[in-house]
């Protein structure tokens, strides 16, 4: 029983390392985040459905079948994972996000995730 137990710390430990060590290696490959591109690309491109702040409550938003999602929410969380947010902007998705290749490249959503974090931080 105990060298289960071990055994189940051990593949635990090893997945928080695993996650850990994947957040940083997507913190280098986006590096420095330009907030200022954030929102120019912010402002052309999600404003419209995403609302001032990113909250989904952009003056589109009532139109579509489904409400934006509040990407201050989705982006604010301990450590996202970049590359699936990051895919779903540029994929899109079912339910109304549209795919933005060719539009945005993975970095410009990587600055939109830090204009949008900057937008909502509570000391502005």
């Amino acid at each position: 029983m105990k060298k289960m137990f071990g055994i189940a710390l051990g593949v635990l430990g090893l997945g928080v390392i695993g996650f850990i060590a994947l957040v940083a290696y997507e913190n280098t490959i986006y590096g420095e985040s330009d907030v200022a591109n954030g929102k120019q690309k912010y402002v052309e491109n999600c404003l419209v459905c995403h609302g001032q702040k990113g909250h989904g409550d952009g003056l589109a938003a009532a139109a579509l079948p489904e409400k934006p999602v509040n990407l201050h929410k989705k982006f604010g969380r301990l450590n996202p994972i970049k590359s699936g947010i990051i895919g779903a902007v540029i994929e899109g998705r079912d339910g109304g996000m549209p795919a933005f290749e060719g539009v945005l490249t993975k970095n410009d959503v990587n600055d939109i995730m830090a204009y949008v974090l900057e937008q909502n931080d509570v000391t502005n």
